[in-house]
């Protein structure tokens, strides 16, 4: 692995997992390697986008998380490192991860509505269609006169015009001046 490459990873985002059950292998050369590897990338990382796992097998392989901590400091990370590849790391990626399933990276947060009553109407809108301006038949005008009728909970219907939406605002350039 070169520190270059593995340095790009973690500033783009990329996080690097540390399976502790490698380290607990009855196989001597499993041992080994695991050894090698994970302080292999805690040298290449410096601690940093470490993400510390169980990959227990059995319920025996499990350990507590202060004894996966004490592990890994073994490697060369500190304890406040070895932490926190466990909880803020981990939470971390987590959030990242639902973030990028979402627009905008927002946060969804689903809200339980109730099944609309008979009191409740829907709103209507006015869906004829605004004829094509003379002249160029390829282009839709503006509906601007639409009218959307709100029906509030009183029963009462008050019309309200749609906001208007704003140009786009206009870059000055790279030299233009203030």
């Amino acid at each position: 692995m070169k520190p270059s490459m593995i340095r790009t990873a973690i500033r783009n985002g990329g996080v690097f997992e540390i399976s502790y059950a490698g380290a607990l292998a009855s196989d001597e050369s499993a041992r080994r390697n695991w050894w090698s590897g994970a302080r292999e990338i805690a040298r290449a990382t410096k601690g940093k986008g470490i993400l510390l796992s169980g990959g227990a097998q059995a319920i025996c392989d499990l350990r507590a998380p202060m004894d996966a901590v004490n592990l890994v400091s073994v490697l060369g990370l500190n304890q406040n490192t070895a932490r926190n590849a466990m909880s803020t790391d981990a939470k971390s990626l987590i959030t990242r991860a639902s973030t990028r399933q979402t627009y905008r990276a927002v946060l969804s947060a689903p809200v339980l509505i109730d099944a609309p009553t008979e009191a409740h109407t829907t709103p209507t809108v006015d869906s004829t269609p605004t004829p094509p301006a003379p002249g160029n038949s390829s282009k839709r005008v503006r509906e601007s006169e639409d009218v959307v009728a709100h029906t509030s909970d009183a029963g009462t219907s008050e019309p309200s015009e749609p906001p208007q939406a704003r140009p786009p605002k206009r870059s000055k350039g790279r030299g233009a001046k203030a």
